[in-house]
């Protein structure tokens, strides 16, 4: 095969599993069009800003020759491109036909069960049940941190699920939520996609919602009813603090961390040490304090308490 015949070829792949990149050139004014691969979002970051990956491209004007520089980055729920010299230069970005069904690989990050609270507690059931016949009293057992760890996964899949159908069975809500929140108000939405129904604006600001990172309750010693991040979130959708104290509330911070450690570190800590506190019995009393943050938001939740 031909190099000409090989460069049409990638040419063609590009164009049809590529992103779009069309703007006036800043130069001569003529519209400039380039295709460039899509940077796949990290969805399992350990952090939120994370999820964004990026890439360089390099284009050049056909009219004047003046070549480009820029970033093109993803983070599931957009994809914008910038130029180094110009980052407030207007580029439209346009995702191939067919890039939502590629994105709905992941389509269980964004689908949630009708009843979070039974999955929570089937899962906690049969977590437990594993802890009595497996759990040792020897600290940071493979055992005990599988308990720990699927334990805390039921957790915050728990706390994803309730807040995502919440918002989606109550209007209010999500005006609400929108409202308050500052990484849904960067959401960009195309208002001609809107209009011709291309683009349903719920869902994607649930794909948001979906997206975030279920393990951050702000930093230690920060009061329920002033922290940031899964506190706040309930706090402004269902009007209830997850916690009751800030003791309660620090424990759960500690638990996400020791999680890291688990699932990051095989259960050691940055300096290599063992966690002595992960005992069958420590398990048990962690998962115990979850079960009662779950409880605490339905009981709230059934009680009906207006917001």
């Amino acid at each position: 095969m031909g190099r000409v015949k090989e460069y049409m070829i990638a040419q063609q792949e590009l164009e049809a599993t590529g992103a779009s990149l069309s703007f006036n050139c800043p130069e001569c004014g003529r519209s400039i069009e380039h295709y460039c691969p899509i940077p796949v979002p990290d969805l399992f970051a350990d952090r939120q800003r994370s999820l964004r990956q990026s890439d360089t491209f390099e284009l050049e004007c056909h009219n004047c020759s003046i070549r480009f520089n820029g970033i093109i980055s993803n983070d599931g729920a957009f994809c914008e491109a910038k130029l180094n010299d110009l980052p407030d230069w207007f580029i439209q970005v346009e995702l191939p036909p067919g890039y939502d069904d590629l994105m709905h690989e992941y389509e269980y990050l964004f689908d949630y069960p009708s009843d979070p609270e039974g999955i929570f507690n089937e899962s906690f059931d049969e977590i437990i049940h594993f802890l009595i016949l497996h759990g040792t009293e020897k600290p940071n057992t493979l055992t005990n941190r599988m308990a720990f760890t699927q334990g805390w996964s039921a957790f915050e899949a728990y706390l994803s699920d309730k807040l995502a159908l919440s918002l989606e069975e109550d209007r209010s809500k999500l005006i609400r939520f929108v409202r308050s929140d500052q990484a849904l108000r960067q959401l960009k939405l195309e208002p001609v996609a809107i209009l011709a129904g291309e683009t349903n604006v719920e869902r994607e600001i649930i794909k948001s919602i979906r997206g975030r990172l279920y393990h951050k309750f702000d930093k230690l010693g920060e009061p329920c009813s002033s922290s940031k991040d899964v506190p706040k979130w309930y706090r402004v959708v269902l009007n209830v603090e997850i916690a009751d104290t800030t003791d309660e509330l620090d424990n759960i911070r500690k638990l996400a961390a020791m999680r890291h450690d688990c699932v990051h570190r095989n259960g050691k800590d940055r300096d290599g040490n063992e966690n002595a506190l992960l005992t069958k019995q420590f398990v048990e009393e962690a998962l115990m304090a979850m079960k009662i943050i779950v409880s605490r938001i339905e009981q709230h939740d059934r009680d009906g308490i207006p917001f």
